[in-house]
């Protein structure tokens, strides 16, 4: 299983509140955040009798069972990197945007930003451009500081996460 430009946040499970994988398969990671989910072991991943490689730039609230490399981000909290409430940052779907100030912005690595047929993700999870800053964030959501535009028809588009209070 391989989990790319993800946010996993705000789930409950027995094991790895957000990921368990116990099935001695291998787990890949790349510029992705796992943080503020529960288990009674209480890991947000739990890689117990399985293997879990990371690219160096991910952000986890716990792990258990894994060793993770320099670079990757471990014991951080979820309100310090994203906005805990699910919302309408623009997109077909809801969202948790980061926060101003997260260090999943522009702390991605751009080569690991691909698909599983090696195609560079152009898009964020709202189908916002990415990246944003020339360095990808980590995550689901690609921040932006860009200013709201009025489009020729009157439409006024905000953006949304630069909004976000930390």
């Amino acid at each position: 299983v391989t989990v790319i430009n993800s946010t996993v946040y705000g789930n409950d499970a027995s094991e790895g509140g957000g990921i368990a994988n116990a099935s001695q398969a291998t787990l890949v990671f790349r510029n992705s955040i796992v943080v503020g989910n529960t288990s009674p072991n209480g890991a947000d991943v739990n890689t117990t009798n399985a293997t879990l490689t990371s690219n160096g730039a991910n952000i986890f609230g716990s792990v258990v069972g894994a060793s993770l490399p320099a670079g990757d981000q471990v014991g951080i909290s979820a309100a310090s990197v994203i906005n805990t409430t699910l919302a309408d940052n623009g997109g077909p779907t809801r969202t948790h945007a980061l926060v101003n100030n997260s260090s999943a912005i522009n702390r991605g690595i751009n080569a690991h930003s691909v698909d599983n047929l090696g195609a560079t993700l152009t898009t964020d999870q709202r189908g916002f451009p990415r990246p944003s800053g020339g360095t990808v964030d980590i995550g689901a959501f690609e921040h932006s500081s860009a200013p709201p535009t009025l489009d020729a028809i009157g439409n006024l588009t905000i953006n949304e996460d630069a909004a976000q209070q930390t």
